[in-house]
């Protein structure tokens, strides 16, 4: 199948697109609860499925921006669940020192 240079370049405008929304999105989130609720969990999912899809059509098209396009979405996804362990963890500790030593 041919794919012509229209539909790679569409494909990678849509790819910058998605990262600057998933981005903002989370930077927005992040900047106003400092946590991710629960509920919104759901969207960071979704954005990250868009992830894996410009990864796939970057190795089936041999090319390189999608592939690293693809790899940066699903690194965001990384950072934000290790962020949430470690806040889940951090209250976690809380709870228990406050049960250890009350004021």
């Amino acid at each position: 199948m041919i794919i012509s240079p229209f539909v790679i370049k569409f494909t990678i405008i849509l790819m910058k697109l998605t990262t600057l929304l998933y981005s903002l999105f989370i930077f927005y989130i992040l900047g106003k609860n400092s946590k991710i609720p629960e509920n919104l969990m759901g969207f960071v999912w979704l954005f990250s499925g868009g992830g894996c899809l410009f990864l796939w059509a970057g190795l089936s098209l041999n090319n390189i921006e999608l592939v690293i396009g693809g790899l940066f979405i699903i690194a965001i996804l990384a950072v934000i669940l290790l962020h949430n362990i470690l806040t889940r963890h951090h209250s976690l500790k809380e709870t228990k020192d406050e049960k250890i030593n009350p004021k």
